[in-house]
C-alpha cells in the first residue's frame, strides 16, 4: 500500500475530529466571554483601582483564545503535512508570546495585591506605574519569545505506519537546532515554574494576612459587645443628671461617627479581599490548566522524536492533545470568575441582559 503524506495527514486529521470540536467550543466560549467582559469593564463597570488590571488581563485572554485556539485547530488539520514554515514560526511566536505575557501579568497582579493587603502603609503603585508595568511586561514577554522565530519551523521526518514508510512535514522544533532548542525550552519552563512559585508565595502571604485580620476583627467585636453590655447595665442602676445626658449625647455622636468610619473601612477591606479572592481563583485555574501543558512540552522535547504524536491510537492521541491544550481553559474560564466575585460586573451584566430583554418584548 502506497500511503502518501497527504493521505496520512487527511486520515490523521479525521482522527482528531473530537479534539477539533472541543477546540471550536473553547474558541467560541473564550472569544464571546472575554469580549463581553472587556466591553463591560471598559464601558459600563466603574473604573476603580481594584479593577485596573482586569481589562489588560481580559485583552490578553481574548488574544490567547483567538490566536492559540485557531493555531491549535490549524495544527489538527495539518499535523503531518504543515504547509508553511513561515506560518509555523509566526503562529508559535505570537502564541507563546501572549502566554508569557499572561504569566507576567498574573505575577504583577500578585505583587500589586501583596502591596495593598500586606503593606498598606507603604508607597503604593500609581496608575502610571501600573501602566508602565503592563507595558514592560509585554515587551519582556515577546522579547523572550524571539528565539522561536529561529528554533521553530518546518521539520521533516519518517514513521512506519502499517508497514509503510510515511514522510511527515510538521510544525515543530527544527532538527538542526536540537541542542539550542532544548536549552531554550528548559529556560521557558524554568521561567514558568519560578513565576508559579513566586505567585504562590505572594498569595500565601496575602492569605495569612487576611486570616490574621479576620481574627483581630472577631476579637475586637467581642470586646466591643462586652463593653456595650457593661455600659447598658450601669446606666440602668444609676441616676443620670442633665450634665451627664449632654455628655452622653456628645459621646453618642462621636461613637456614631466612629462607627460610620469603621463601617466604611470594613466595606473597603471586604471589597479588597473579595478582589484578592478573585485573582487567587484565576491563579489556581492558571496553575491547574498549565501543568499538563508544560508536562507535554517537556516529554516530546526530551525524547526529541517526531514520532511521539503519531504512534498512539486515536483515543489516546485525542486525550493527550486535549491535555496539551488545557492551558486554553484558563483563558476561557476567567470571565466566569469575574462574574462570580465582582458584584459590579455581575450587576452590569444583569442590567444589560434585562435591557435587551425589555427591548425584545
Amino acid at each position: 500500500m502506497n500511503l502518501t503524506t497527504e493521505n496520512f495527514n487527511a486520515m490523521y486529521s479525521d482522527w482528531l475530529t473530537p479534539n477539533t470540536a472541543v477546540l471550536g467550543i473553547l474558541l467560541t466560549m473564550g472569544t464571546l466571554g472575554n469580549s463581553f467582559a472587556l466591553y463591560l469593564y471598559i464601558v459600563r463597570v466603574p473604573h476603580t483601582d481594584e479593577r485596573f488590571f482586569i481589562p489588560y488581563l481580559g485583552a490578553v485572554d481574548l488574544f490567547v483564545c483567538l490566536w492559540s485556539g485557531t493555531f491549535a485547530i490549524i495544527l489538527n488539520f495539518y499535523r503531518a503535512d504543515f504547509p508553511s514554515a513561515k506560518l509555523c514560526k509566526v503562529m508559535y511566536f505570537f502564541s507563546w508570546g501572549s502566554i508569557n505575557y499572561s504569566a507576567l501579568l498574573l505575577l504583577i497582579i500578585a505583587f500589586h495585591r501583596y502591596k495593598k493587603i500586606c503593606r498598606p502603609v507603604s508607597l503604593q503603585w500609581t496608575k502610571r506605574k501600573s501602566r508602565l508595568a503592563v507595558g514592560v511586561a509585554g515587551f519582556i514577554s515577546y522579547l523572550l519569545t524571539v528565539p522561536i522565530l529561529v528554533l521553530f519551523g518546518e521539520r521533516k521526518g519518517h514513521i512506519i505506519y502499517t508497514g509503510t514508510n510515511v514522510t511527515l512535514i510538521t510544525c515543530n522544533i527544527m532538527s538542526f537546532t536540537r541542542e539550542v532548542s532544548f536549552y531554550y525550552l528548559g529556560f521557558i519552563i524554568l521561567y514558568f515554574i519560578i513565576s508559579m512559585t513566586l505567585i504562590i508565595i505572594l498569595y500565601s502571604l496575602i492569605g495569612l494576612t487576611i486570616f490574621r485580620t479576620f481574627r483581630v476583627i472577631r476579637a475586637s467585636r467581642k470586646v466591643q459587645n462586652h463593653i456595650t453590655f457593661d455600659r447598658g447595665h450601669e446606666s440602668t442602676i444609676s441616676e443620670v443628671s442633665n450634665t451627664t445626658m449632654e455628655a452622653s449625647m456628645s459621646t453618642f455622636k462621636d461613637v456614631k461617627k466612629e462607627n460610620q468610619t469603621q463601617i466604611k473601612n470594613v466595606i473597603r477591606k471586604h471589597v479588597r479581599q473579595n478582589f484578592t479572592g478573585m485573582f487567587a481563583a484565576i491563579i489556581v485555574f492558571w496553575v491547574i490548566s498549565y501543568l499538563p501543558t508544560i508536562t507535554l512540552i517537556i516529554i516530546p522535547a526530551v525524547k526529541n522524536s517526531i514520532e511521539f504524536w503519531f504512534h498512539m491510537d486515536p483515543v489516546a492521541t485525542n486525550v493527550l492533545l486535549f491535555l496539551n491544550r488545557a492551558f486554553l481553559l484558563n483563558h476561557v474560564v476567567n470571565p466566569f470568575i469575574y462574574g462570580y466575585f465582582d458584584v459590579g460586573f455581575r450587576k452590569e451584566a444583569a442590567n444589560l441582559f434585562c435591557c435587551h430583554k425589555m427591548l425584545a418584548n
